[in-house]
């Protein structure tokens, strides 16, 4: 069996601000270097959106250069926060599924996770799946 570690909804802001008064860097380090000394044998971290609070480049280049710091594979997921083109452009080489999705499968042994983008950028509290992301979809 995979050891699979989750987080969520990390809300990385540029240097210097803060969200609802606390900085996501200080605290994603200290999980960065938790995960490193406590969770070394993990076999991937998924961190699922929102991973920016606005969805800026400055956020996911700031989350990319803490990330580089992690000794576990990690997967990325966005939420209703995030903007695909500004993510892409920070992190070009994560998953595209053929339709502009950030989504995968990933397959750890016996077992397969399935990595689904549900998001709406035209309507950025709402989530779902298209006909776009499906019928044509085959995972990787």
């Amino acid at each position: 069996m995979s050891k699979i570690i989750h987080l969520s909804d990390i809300y990385m802001c540029p240097a210097g601000e803060r969200v609802v008064g606390f900085d996501p860097a200080a605290r994603l380090q200290s999980v960065i270097a938790a995960l490193n000394s406590e969770h070394g044998d993990a076999d991937l971290v998924i961190i699922n959106g929102d991973l920016a609070d606005r969805g800026d480049e400055a956020s996911y280049g700031r989350l990319r250069r803490l990330l580089a710091d992690l000794s576990i594979p990690v997967r990325l997921m966005l939420g209703n926060h995030d903007n695909r083109q500004a993510f892409r452009r920070v992190f070009p080489e994560s998953h595209d599924d053929g339709n502009g999705f950030v989504q995968a499968a990933v397959a750890l042994g016996p077992e397969r996770l399935i990595l689904l983008d549900t998001l709406d950028e035209a309507r950025p509290s709402a989530g779902f799946l298209c006909s776009s992301g499906s019928p044509g979809w085959r995972p990787s």
